[in-house]
C-alpha cells in the first residue's frame, strides 16, 4: 500500500505490534515520494487458532486481508487512504522456533552432537517469515 504522505512523515523505521507489522520501502526523494509500505500479520483475526498448523498457503485468507487493509489507516489516520486496494497480496507459511529466534549452524544428530551423517550440512530456518531482514551474511 502506498502512503498518502511523503517518506519524511513516515520515516524509515519499521513497526510491529497489535498483531501486525509494517516497513516502508526506500524512496529516491523522501520529501516528494510516497513510499510503498509492506505490511503483514493480523493472523490473530483469522479465528481462535490464528492459522496455526496450516500447510496450504495457496489462498489468501479474506478476513486477514480485510484486517490488513484497515491496519495502517486505523493506526495512522491521514497517512494512508482508507479503502485503497493493495498493490499486491500474498500468503505464506511462517516457521517459528520455541525461542522466537532462528536456528543457524551445522546440522546435528538427534542427540545434539555432530555426526558424520550430517557432515558439511548447515541449516538456516525458523525466521518466522522474516528471513531476509533478519539474516546476516558476510
Amino acid at each position: 500500500m502506498y502512503a498518502a504522505v511523503n517518506a519524511v512523515n513516515i520515516t524509515k523505521a519499521s513497526w510491529g505490534g497489535n498483531g501486525g507489522y509494517w516497513f516502508p520501502r526506500p524512496v529516491e526523494n523522501p520529501e516528494q515520494d510516497h513510499p510503498l509500505v509492506i505490511l503483514g500479520g493480523r493472523r490473530d483475526q483469522s479465528g481462535p487458532r490464528g492459522e496455526r498448523y496450516l500447510t496450504d498457503d495457496s489462498t489468501v485468507n479474506e478476513v486477514v486481508g480485510r484486517e490488513l487493509r484497515e491496519f495502517l489507516p486505523t493506526m495512522f489516520p491521514g497517512w494512508y487512504e482508507r479503502g485503497r486496494e493493495p498493490e499486491m497480496e500474498w500468503t505464506g507459511i511462517m516457521g517459528y522456533t520455541k525461542i522466537g529466534d532462528p536456528l543457524v549452524g551445522p546440522v546435528v544428530g538427534a542427540d545434539g552432537r555432530n555426526s558424520d551423517e550430517f557432515k558439511g550440512q548447515y541449516m538456516s530456518a525458523g525466521y518466522t517469515g522474516h528471513g531476509m531482514p533478519r539474516a546476516f551474511a558476510w
